[in-house]
């Protein structure tokens, strides 16, 4: 499959075909994610044997990227995602060293915080912003959970953020199929939406959940071969790098291109 073909499965939206040599590296500076388990890189709990994409994302883009309670993180971009989380409000558990269940409108105000104190900066031209939640909102109301992304997109609007990808949801998780499912449409009407608030921004849905699909449902079309006692499964790690490989070569795109 080509890096083109790959951005368009992955961000799911009509734009020039620039290739992404041409304007991802470099221009993309920082990024920013909020979400659950399949977005976690160690805010939370890392559920998986790897990275997850967009950790690979940011690699792939060189961009300085770390968790949002790394001591160290200093002036890279973070990830506030938190496994087990509602996009809504909740401040979750503890298990030993683990955080469960915090909610993505909290990891929000602390990014909000982190950059009404000055220990977090971005330039807004130069700075992605990755909202990939709805999976563990199985008993909100889908009316519930798009006004709760509508928070946080206006939060962090507030903030200085102008670049915003939202993702859909898997639909093949036997245990999130039905809850993705219905979600789906909702999420994907819901950049129009902002947009009619946020004019001065540039606000696509990513097709984050589908390629997560694809490469689950055919992983040889990707690349990946399993045998043995693995035929039928796909490593999370090699899936999280393959979707983080599409989220480089799209987001080349959104640097220049408007949608079509």
């Amino acid at each position: 499959m080509t890096r083109i073909t790959l951005a368009a499965v992955f961000w799911g939206t009509t734009v020039s075909l620039v290739p992404a040599a041409d304007v991802a590296y470099g221009y993309w500076t920082k990024l920013f994610a909020f979400g659950d388990s399949y977005s976690d890189s160690g805010a939370g709990c890392v559920d998986g044997n790897g990275p997850t994409a967009i950790v690979y994302a940011a690699q792939e883009l060189d961009i300085p990227f770390t968790h949002a309670t790394d001591p160290k993180a200093g002036t890279r971009g973070r990830n506030y995602a938190v496994s087990g989380a509602q996009t809504g409000e909740g401040e979750g558990r503890r298990i030993k060293d683990a955080r469960l269940g915090y909610g993505m409108r909290n990891q929000v105000r602390d990014f909000v915080a982190g950059v009404k104190s000055g220990m977090i900066t971005l330039d807004p031209e130069h700075t992605l912003f990755f909202i990939a939640g709805g999976l563990n909102d199985r008993r909100l109301e889908t009316s519930t959970t798009t006004e709760n992304l509508t928070q946080i997109v206006r939060q962090l609007h507030a903030a200085g953020a102008r670049h915003f990808f939202v993702a859909l949801l898997p639909t093949q998780i036997p245990a999130f199929a039905e809850v993705g499912t219905r979600l789906n449409p909702a999420l994907e009407a819901l950049p129009a939406a902002l947009l009619q608030e946020f004019p001065d921004s540039d606000i696509r849905s990513s097709l984050w959940g589908r390629f997560f699909d694809a490469v689950m449902l055919e992983p040889a079309r990707f690349g990946i071969t399993l045998s043995g006692s693995r035929a039928g499964q796909v490593d999370t790690g090699a899936r999280s790098r393959i979707i983080g490989i599409a989220f480089r070569d799209a987001s080349g795109s959104a640097g220049r291109a408007e949608p079509t």
